[in-house]
């Protein structure tokens, strides 16, 4: 059970009528939909602050809601304290598909945002199949790039990837064998080959790696036991990481390293990166009105909002300068 105390601005409060207190309940049920709590009892609706009790499952929840305003209705919900932090773990079988999966998105991004074809006609079966073949034999040496990090953050500690990578010369090491290593157990390395085989063989019949077919191919995914497990923060951190880097090597690889990240293509992959990690399906976007409705229903939290932002500016430093050195 927990306790959250909430209060309403004096001036709204003599506002509401009992049809508006409905909507604040409603809408507070959905918030908790999110979090998982099962019920929630509301006290004395009318009185300037009153609790709300909820039963949160199996595990803690720990809430915070910015000051937010309800689209039709002008009332405020204030949680007292507003300092909210939550994380969840997410189970690695989830997180290296979905890195995968990323990484594809991303890297095809970077070879056709720059090109004189329109946005619409990238999509074309005929032109997925025309732009993964020409590049084939780039996909593996990206990839291997792209994904050596993340893959390793999966499986050892910032010490023991430190260790790993003592003593390695990049210019004499076969990057495979590399992450192979990253991948740790011959289970994790299989399971990178497959997504790896079953991504790339999609797009060379001219498939793009779609959001519903992914949930659709891992819908039976189930977590079992002994199975590793990796803090929602760190998920969203190598998501991020990866589809940025793929995109970077899509630009390069299509011969334009010089070219400006798209914001708009940057957002549009890092929001579905983190979808795969946070959700079992593509979001429901048909009641969202604007992009930070968009945001918040992919992230859930205000927390994911700022990791994933936050991640996305190192990213974006770290491209500018390795950029800048070469």
């Amino acid at each position: 059970m927990m306790n959250i105390s909430c209060s309403f601005s004096h001036a709204k409060l003599r506002k509401l009528s009992g049809t508006y207190i409905s909507v604040v309940v409603n809408y507070l049920q959905n918030i908790f939909k999110l979090f998982s709590v099962n019920d929630f009892y509301c006290f004395n609706p009318f009185a300037e602050s009153f609790d709300l009790i909820c039963t949160d499952g199996n595990k803690s929840i720990y809430l915070q809601l910015r000051m937010a305003t309800y689209r039709s209705c002008n009332f405020f919900i204030y949680i007292i304290n507003n300092t909210y932090k939550t994380m969840q773990d997410i189970n690695n079988r989830k997180i290296l598909p979905a890195l995968i999966r990323g990484f594809f998105d991303g890297f095809y991004c970077g070879l056709t945002d720059y090109s004189n074809d329109k946005a619409a006609e990238t999509m074309q079966p005929k032109k997925i199949k025309e732009v993964m073949t020409e590049n084939y034999e780039s996909v593996s040496v990206a990839f291997n790039d792209t994904l050596f990090y993340p893959i390793s953050c999966l499986n050892y500690t910032y010490d023991e990837v430190t260790e790993l990578l003592k003593g390695i010369d990049p210019t004499a090491t076969d990057m495979l064998q590399l992450v192979k290593k990253a991948c740790r157990t011959e289970e994790c390395f299989e399971t990178m080959k497959t997504e790896y085989c079953r991504n790339l063989l999609t797009m060379l019949e001219g498939h793009y790696p779609a959001l519903q077919t992914y949930f659709e191919t891992h819908a039976e995914d189930k977590t079992q036991a002994g199975d590793t497990m990796t803090g929602s923060d760190a998920a969203i951190g190598m998501g991020v990481r990866t589809v940025m880097a793929a995109y970077a090597e899509g630009l390069k690889t299509g011969g334009r390293p010089e070219a400006t990240l798209r914001q708009a293509t940057v957002f549009r992959l890092v929001l579905d990166v983190v979808t795969t990690l946070l959700h079992d399906e593509p979001v429901d976007t048909t009641s969202i009105e604007n992009f930070e409705e968009l945001v918040m229903a992919v992230c859930r939290t205000s927390h994911n909002i700022d990791v994933m932002t936050d991640e996305m500016n190192r990213m974006h430093e770290e491209l500018i300068t390795t950029e800048t050195k070469q």
